[in-house]
């Protein structure tokens, strides 16, 4: 068998240190419940009914949301919705 240090290190099968090597998976640590692309309702308001569906089009720290109208405006102006006003659309 062929001493470690004589092989192409891009075939190396030795231990590797934590985050060099081989791809893996990181968590997701955002805290965010919706991501870009999902289709949201805004929440009904004492004088409004349940708006949308939109879709999320940024998030910001918060946790805060712009959305979009299926013509790709924005809702509102781009108003930023906070989490808690928003809800999957099914």
């Amino acid at each position: 068998m062929a001493d470690a240090s004589n092989q192409d290190p891009s075939r190396y099968d030795g231990p590797l240190k934590e985050g060099e090597g081989r791809p893996s998976i990181s968590n997701y640590t955002g805290g965010f419940k919706f991501r870009v692309g999902d289709d949201v309702r805004i929440n009904a308001t004492s004088n409004q009914a349940l708006r949308g569906p939109y879709t999320v089009s940024e998030t910001f720290a918060g946790p805060r949301y712009t959305l979009e109208k299926s013509d790709g405006s924005l809702v509102d102006n781009g108003k930023k919705f906070d989490e808690n006003e928003l809800e999957h659309a099914n």
